[in-house]
């Protein structure tokens, strides 16, 4: 009897599909088992609840999660979550337990976890996954059996993946028939490509679009990403306290502070900076000292300072609404925002986060990829489906690496645009400096005529 599983989503839960096949490669049953991740916010506290397929909580894992892994980020221990899952449902549906895997099983829940050897459920597609977020899994799931003190020896075998050997079965058959060497490139230096990216002219007409359709909002937070290369999460995490003015001697300089707040939701993280887990740690040096400090300038400044003030005033919110009874949608509307875009002060005074979405809540990173991928088309670019590499805000700061590399007049050393990228190793930066696609072309092109011309025979 041969079995297929098939894994796909549903919303928030993960769907897993079993399979059951006779000789003749004919279903003789089918069962669909499903599970999720659930998190509830208490008091400026996350705690991670995982569900088995009965919806029941898994003890073990809450324990894991929510006690012994408390101090983590909530990022990381999501990710923790979504590992030990993984696990759990896929040792659910063949009838193992964890702590006495063999080699051979583990290999095949990688196997699976990549997407190999598993065929589609009509109406669901596989869910395929890098080596290189595999490989963050089973080191999660090796440190959760070793962290509650659970045998792992059966993972022994999952190393860093570099070659993945599958074994393909015929339908027919119980037999291997066929083994077959599959490389996967996991080294993030090698091929290395221009990432995707916002080019200037497509910039220069997308806030054309924007200032025709009086989309202020749209206009600032592409200026704070393509202008000052900010990333989608410390945009949308800024506060009204995180704009600020200092006066150095007889200079005012205007800066937008990027930090982490318990209040934040993971949209909002700035990456690479403390993670506080209560709100007395506001107070604490080793959280003061965790921010960037970025330098917009008083244009800006004072732009990002007026949209607050209009986006809270109720004059200037009835004026979207085209209807009798516009002033009292105003007040129900601005009673929402001030509501649902509280923020935590760093300050001990109220505070309120700045992006703000239709529905007068906190604007999330997906409402403003949605928002943003229509101006891309609008423009002719073609926006990704299911990479989240490439997702739709993370090609502005692209774009502005690529254009302080490439495009400007004087471009910057990698150091220089290493540090204004806020990136911890010259590494990271060093992909903008790769040659364009159509400059490869020209090189190439040049390179032939003259190779040509020197052999004709070639």
């Amino acid at each position: 009897m041969r079995q297929i599983i098939t894994e796909g989503k549903a919303g928030k839960r993960s769907i897993y599909y079993l399979n059951e096949l006779d000789e003749a490669g004919l279903s003789i049953s089918k069962q669909a088992f499903d599970s999720r991740i659930e998190v509830s916010v208490n008091n400026g506290s996350s705690t991670i609840f995982i569900e088995d397929k009965d919806g029941h909580i898994r003890q073990k894992p809450f324990e894991y999660l929510n006690d012994i892994r408390r101090g983590k980020p909530l990022t990381s221990r999501l990710l923790m979550a979504n590992a030990i899952q993984l696990m759990y449902n896929y040792c659910d549906i063949k009838h193992l337990n964890p702590e006495s895997m063999s080699m051979a099983q583990v290999s095949d829940m990688i196997n699976f976890m990549l997407g190999l050897g598993v065929e589609a459920e009509p109406g669901c597609s596989v869910t395929f996954r890098s080596p290189k977020t595999v490989n963050a899994y089973l080191g999660s799931i090796r440190t959760y059996l070793s962290e509650m003190g659970m045998d792992k020896s059966g993972f022994v075998l999952a190393q860093p993946i570099s070659t993945i050997s599958v074994i393909e079965r015929d339908r027919l058959s119980r037999v291997p028939r066929i083994k077959t060497a599959v490389t996967v490139k996991t080294d993030p230096k090698r091929n290395r490509e221009v990432p995707k990216h916002i080019r200037p002219h497509e910039m220069k007409e997308m806030v054309k679009l924007m200032r025709d359709a009086g989309d202020i909002q749209s206009l600032l937070i592409c200026n704070l990403q393509y202008g000052y290369g900010l990333r989608s999460g410390e945009v949308l995490g800024i506060t009204r306290e995180d704009l600020v003015i200092e006066k150095y001697h007889n200079e005012t300089c205007y800066y937008v502070i990027l930090r982490n707040r318990v209040s934040d939701h993971t949209f909002q993280y700035c990456k690479n900076l403390l993670h506080p887990l209560s709100i007395d740690e506001y107070t604490m040096g080793f959280y003061k000292d965790s921010y960037w400090k970025i330098d917009i300038g008083e244009k800006l400044y004072n732009e990002l300072i007026q949209y607050y003030t209009d986006s809270r005033d109720t004059r200037k919110i009835a004026g979207s609404f085209h209807c009798k009874n516009r002033d009292k949608l105003a007040e129900d509307k601005l009673s929402a925002i001030l509501s649902n875009t509280r923020a935590d002060s760093t300050e001990g005074g109220l505070n309120y986060y700045l992006f703000v979405g239709d529905n007068g809540k906190v604007l999330s990173g997906q409402t403003w990829n949605n928002h943003l991928t229509k101006y891309y088309l609008a423009v002719g670019i073609e926006p990704d489906k299911g990479c989240r590499y490439a997702n739709c805000s993370h090609r502005l700061r692209h774009g502005f690496a690529m254009w302080h590399a490439q495009y400007r007049k004087e471009p910057l050393s990698l150091l220089e645009l290493m540090k204004l990228m806020r990136h911890a190793s010259p590494d990271s930066t060093a992909v903008y400096y790769t040659p364009l696609p159509e400059d490869q072309v020209k090189l190439h092109e040049e390179y032939a005529a003259e190779m040509r011309e020197l052999i004709p025979e070639f």
